[in-house]
């Protein structure tokens, strides 16, 4: 490559990033990983490591977005028999978020919505357990921007519709994230 050439694509790599929000958009794509607390213990299990992704739609002229989530998370634990028990749950959400200080590079939000879980427990001594049902959410954060990249900490309580061996779901998480913003 000529002198003429790396200048004229350093002049595009430099206009296209001028051309961005400095300090990211309103939307964004997220993933997320971290840990989960079941507020009742499932057959031993109450900790869970989560992850997931999160797609978020900015609403032009406002403060507000939509979102949509997935999250997996596992866990076990000493479980009935002397065997180890397993926890798996699938979240599915949809919701809506406020950003505070949408133009500022550091931005908190909070968010809530309906939520759909499935849940499955199990343990070698006994019949695998599963139940799935509706619930909501409810979560906090914050996150810091510069151009197209995002970092971020989210905390998130959700009540779940699923049971497992007689105990609902509930749960409070803590997740970092990093995702792109536009």
């Amino acid at each position: 490559m000529n002198r003429a050439t790396l200048l004229l694509a350093a002049l595009a790599a430099c206009s296209s990033l001028a051309s961005c929000n400095v300090f990211g958009g309103a939307s964004a794509v997220n993933l997320h990983g971290g840990g989960r607390d079941l507020q009742k213990a499932a057959d031993g299990v109450s900790d869970q490591s989560v992850y997931g992704a999160e797609v978020v739609l900015g609403l032009p002229g406002t403060d507000w977005a939509l979102e949509a989530q997935g999250f997996r998370a596992e866990g076990d634990g000493p479980g009935s028999g002397g065997f180890e028990s397993e926890v798996e749950t699938t979240e599915l959400a949809v919701g809506g978020r406020y950003t505070f200080l949408p133009s500022s590079p550091v931005r908190p939000y909070f968010g809530l919505g309906a939520n759909w879980m499935d849940a499955e427990l199990s343990n070698p001594s006994t019949p695998t357990l599963s139940d799935d049902g509706f619930g909501g959410y409810a979560h906090a954060g914050v996150l810091a921007a510069i151009l197209s990249f995002q970092v971020g900490l989210d905390v998130r309580g959700g009540l779940s519709g699923a049971k497992l061996a007689g105990e609902r779901q509930d749960y409070v998480q803590a997740t970092l994230f990093l995702g792109l913003t536009w």
